[in-house]
């Protein structure tokens, strides 16, 4: 099924239970209403039988102790009585006709009663007699009109409590409905969705092993296929591409190594030769020896960079750990490029903290130091300055090399610490080098237990930072 008429129908399903809601809803709100109102009726009947009681009660009274009080009360109560049978009478209406003439009744009765027994004459006591039994009866069928419609107003409440407790019913399978459609839309849609969220963040990633396991039955199973499809390439992808790299520095270190070997008597040649051992050069052949040796001598560092990458890549970068005042090699290092530095007239600024000594490879922190302020000379123009720092934050040492050069674009940053990655030609000298110094650098860093990382504005300069424990990881 699609999805589309997925949605469709759960739409649909969802919409219908709604409306019932609303009208189950509304069939609650009209069904309490009529509970509130039979309970109403049943309390003014209550009340009714109440007040017969104590007219029965002050008549009693008032035939034990006859005297004004106990009348007024009686006359009073017979009132309160008449208000609660016109309540009784806007509730009920008709049904109370036989309540009404009988409450009627009452009060003439009484009356006789009272002049009767006023006049204390022994004569009258059977008429008294006859009196109170007719006044009896009337409340006796008052009580019992009113018992009637109490149990006829229970009645109606408890039928609509049942009626009600069945629409409550209704309405908690209709919740379950509901919420069985919404698992069933989560299910079907939801989680297909993370998975596919889930499963694209790990290729990004680069594991390109990951697959999804959807059975929706709709578009999503078929792009979960489509996924499955796109990984398993990928995955072949990545797998040659390794098999590439691997060969590729394989290659590398052997084709560095096999340079090397004839670089070392090349360049002791070419000294000697501008050195006169061989015969003294004119002028033309000295400068033409010098280019020799100057590219000679570029060319042995590019190599000297392969093999490191090689090595790094590798994972057979060899350090020796010993302790060291990394205050001292950077002090040194700096003074060393400083000459390096004046033919573009750059000056070097050193700012040397507090520190300790670490347990590290100087070597290697020194070339990545040299690394950063010959990258930092490149890029910078000149009659510029180069700042250098050192210090201890915490169980690193921190190190800065900051220049005041042009900056890194943004979409170069990312790529900028990958081998043979290279900016574009620099505007301050046009040096173009292997691409290979930053990579080392991280390489290096990584191996040391360390972090590299930097902050670029264009038009303002980097800032290189890298990071070295104090006690190297084992």
């Amino acid at each position: 099924m699609k999805i589309r008429n997925k949605l469709l129908i759960s739409s649909s399903i969802s919409l219908i239970l709604v409306i019932l809601i609303l009208i189950l809803g509304w069939i609650v709100y009209t069904t309490s209403q009529e509970i509130n109102k039979s309970l109403e009726r049943r309390t003014l009947a209550q009340n009714i039988i109440a007040d017969v009681s104590d007219l029965n009660a002050l008549r009693t009274e008032y035939v034990l102790n006859p005297g004004e009080r106990p009348k007024m009360q009686w006359f009073s109560k017979y009132e309160s009585l008449g208000q609660n049978i016109k309540k009784a009478e806007e509730e009920w209406g008709a049904v109370l006709k036989d309540i009404r003439l009988d409450y009627t009744d009452l009060k003439p009765l009484f009356s006789e009663f009272v002049k009767y027994a006023e006049s204390h004459n022994g004569e009258h006591l059977e008429i008294e007699a006859r009196l109170t039994e007719q006044m009896l009866v009337k409340s006796q069928e008052i009580v019992s009109a009113s018992k009637r419609l109490s149990s006829l107003a229970t009645a109606r409440v408890l039928s609509a409590a049942q009626r009600m407790f069945i629409v409550v019913m209704i309405v908690v399978v209709i919740g379950i409905v509901l919420i069985i459609d919404f698992v069933f839309v989560f299910k079907s849609i939801v989680n297909p969705i993370n998975q596919l969220r889930q499963a694209t963040e790990s290729l990004a990633k680069r594991k390109f092993e990951t697959r999804v396991v959807i059975k929706t039955g709709d578009e999503f199973e078929q792009l979960g296929e489509s996924f499955n499809r796109t990984a398993k390439a990928l995955e072949k992808i990545g797998r040659e591409h390794e098999e590439i790299e691997k060969a590729k520095t394989e290659f590398i270190a052997i084709s560095s190594h096999e340079l090397r070997s004839p670089m070392t008597p090349m360049k002791a040649n070419l000294q000697m030769l501008l050195q006169n051992y061989f015969g003294k050069l004119n002028k033309k052949q000295k400068e033409t020896l010098e280019t020799v040796l100057r590219n000679t001598n570029r060319l042995d560092g590019i190599i000297a960079d392969l093999l490191d990458i090689s090595r790094i890549v590798a994972a057979r970068l060899k350090i020796n750990p010993v302790k060291t005042d990394l205050g001292k090699e950077t002090k040194t290092i700096v003074n060393e490029m400083r000459n390096y530095l004046r033919e573009k007239k750059i000056e070097i600024i050193c700012n040397v903290g507090k520190l300790r000594q670490v347990e590290t490879d100087p070597d290697k922190v020194n070339q990545v130091l040299r690394n950063l302020i010959d990258n930092a000379k490149k890029f910078s123009p000149k009659k510029s300055k180069i700042f250098v720092s050192v210090e201890l934050k915490g169980k690193v040492v921190q190190f800065s090399v900051k220049d005041q050069g042009i900056g890194i674009k943004f979409e170069s940053q990312k790529r900028i610490f990958q081998p043979f990655f290279q900016l574009e030609q620099t505007i301050y000298g046009g040096y173009k080098g292997s691409g290979l110094g930053l990579a080392i650098c991280k390489g290096i860093i990584e191996a040391l237990g360390g972090k590299i990382w930097f902050e670029s504005e264009i038009g303002k300069g980097t800032t290189f930072y890298f990071t070295i424990p104090i006690k190297q990881r084992k």
